[in-house]
C-alpha cells in the first residue's frame, strides 16, 4: 500500500480530509492566544457539544495538533474524566507533558503525600518523610508555576472527552482547572453530549453520600457542532476520497455530499461506500459505482439511527412522538407537548433519555426534534410503515 494514502478508520478515527469547522477553529485558536499571551487562565472552560457522530471528538484533535505543529512550546494532554478524580496522577501526567525535570517532579509528589510503589513523571516517589502536606492538584500547580521551569514559556492544552459523563469527584478537579485560580497557562477544553451542560451544573452526589453543589455553569466559550454546510461537505468528500487515491467527479461527489446532509457520521458512511465501490468498478465514474457507494452510504446512515435508538431504554415511544410530529406537521415541538405525545406517565425521562442518547435534540427554548432532518424523515417512515400501531 501507499504510505501517502491514509488508512480509512472508524467514524471515531481520524478523517482521510478535515472539513469545515472554520469559525469554531477560529475561536479555540483565539483563545489559546490570549492565553499564551496573558497566561491567564481565569476565562475557563471551553465546551464542544452536540449529538453523537457531529465531530467533537475530529474538532479537538484537529485543533490541538495543529496548535502544537504550530507551536513546539505548546503541549497537549488528553484526560478522560475518570482520569480527573486521582489529583497526583493527572498533576503527573501535566508533569509529563510538559518535558518536566525529575527533581521537581518527586519534590512536588513527595509534598503532596506521595504514592507507594508508583511513579510520578517516571521518577519513583519517596515514601520516606515522616510528615507530608496534604496538597492539592491547585497547591500542585501553584508550586510548579512559582519553580520557573516548568512553565516557562510553555502553554499547555488539557482536553477532556465524554465530559457529561463526569461524577462528583471529577467534577471538583475539573473546576479547579476551570477556575484557573493557580495562574498556569493552561487552556481546558471538554467536549460532551448536548445534555453536558446540565451534568456540569447539576448537584451530583459524591461519595460520602453528600451532594456536591460546585456547578459549573459559565464556560470561556461553548461551540454547539451541528452538520456542515454543503459546500464543507463537498470538500470533505473530494478531498477525502482523494486523498485515499479514488478522484471523483463534480457529479459524483455533489450527489454523495447531498445525500448525507452534511452529517460527519454519514459523510464517513457515503466515504466508505464511495471507496469500496471505486475498488470494486475501477473508479466513480460508472452509474453503477455511484449507485452502490449511495447504498451503502444510505445503509450506514439508517444503521445510525438504530444504534441510537437501541441505545435507549424505551425506544418505542419516539414513535408515538414522531407520529405526532406527522400529524400535526411539526419537525420540532415543545418540552412539554412532547412528553404529552409519549402518553406514559413517565414521559419527563423518557425524554431526557433520548435526548441523552443522541435521538432527539433541544434547542435554546428547551424545545425537541429529531435533530438533523433526515433522522426525522427516518422516524416519519418509520410511523408509515407500522400505521396505525404506533
Amino acid at each position: 500500500m501507499n504510505a501517502t494514502v491514509p488508512l480509512f478508520g472508524s467514524a471515531r478515527d481520524v478523517p482521510p480530509y478535515f472539513a469545515g469547522r472554520r469559525h469554531e477553529l477560529d475561536v479555540l485558536h483565539k483563545r489559546l492566544e490570549y492565553i499564551r499571551s496573558t497566561g491567564d487562565p481565569r476565562g475557563g472552560l471551553v465546551l464542544v457539544d452536540g449529538v453523537q457522530g457531529v465531530g467533537k471528538t475530529q474538532l479537538l484533535k484537529q485543533f490541538s495538533s495543529a496548535a502544537a505543529a504550530n507551536n513546539h512550546r505548546t503541549a497537549v494532554l488528553n484526560v478522560p474524566t475518570s482520569g480527573l478524580a486521582n489529583e497526583l496522577a493527572l498533576f503527573a501526567s501535566i508533569v509529563d507533558a510538559l518535558g518536566g525535570n525529575d527533581s521537581m517532579a518527586r519534590e512536588l509528589a513527595d509534598a503532596a503525600g506521595g504514592l507507594t510503589s508508583a511513579k510520578v513523571a517516571g521518577v519513583g516517589v519517596s515514601t520516606g518523610r515522616p510528615q507530608r502536606l496534604n496538597l492539592s492538584i491547585n497547591d500542585m500547580l501553584v508550586r510548579s508555576k512559582r519553580s520557573g521551569g516548568l512553565w516557562r514559556g510553555r502553554t499547555l492544552i488539557i482536553s477532556v472527552d465524554e465530559i457529561q459523563a463526569i461524577a462528583a469527584e471529577d467534577r471538583r478537579t475539573l473546576k479547579v482547572l476551570h477556575d484557573g485560580l493557580h495562574g498556569c497557562p493552561i487552556l481546558l477544553l471538554g467536549a460532551g453530549l448536548q445534555h453536558a451542560t446540565t451534568r456540569l451544573a447539576a448537584d451530583l452526589p459524591a461519595p460520602d453520600g453528600r451532594m456536591d453543589t460546585s456547578g459549573i455553569s459559565r464556560f470561556a466559550e461553548r461551540l454547539t457542532l451541528g452538520p456542515l454546510g454543503h459546500s464543507d461537505a463537498l470538500q470533505a468528500i473530494v478531498l477525502g476520497l482523494d486523498a485515499m487515491g479514488h478522484p471523483v467527479g463534480e457529479e459524483q461527489a455533489a450527489a454523495l455530499a447531498k445525500a448525507s446532509m452534511g452529517f460527519p457520521q454519514h459523510i464517513h458512511g457515503y466515504l466508505q461506500g464511495a471507496v469500496q465501490a471505486a475498488e470494486e468498478h475501477g473508479d466513480l465514474t460508472a452509474d453503477a459505482a455511484l449507485r452502490s457507494a449511495l447504498a451503502f452510504g444510505d445503509q450506514q446512515r439508517t444503521r445510525y439511527y438504530q444504534e441510537r435508538l437501541r441505545s435507549m431504554e424505551r425506544p418505542s415511544r419516539m414513535l408515538a412522538l414522531a407520529k405526532h410530529m406527522v400529524e400535526s406537521g411539526k419537525h420540532i415541538v415543545s418540552w412539554d407537548e412532547a412528553a404529552a405525545a409519549i402518553s406514559t406517565t413517565d414521559g419527563q425521562d423518557v425524554l431526557a433519555d433520548a435526548v441523552a442518547k443522541g435521538v432527539l435534540t433541544t434547542d435554546e427554548y428547551h424545545r425537541v426534534s429529531f435533530g438533523i432532518p433526515s433522522f426525522h424523515d427516518h422516524m416519519a417512515a418509520e410511523v408509515a410503515a407500522l400505521g396505525s400501531e404506533a
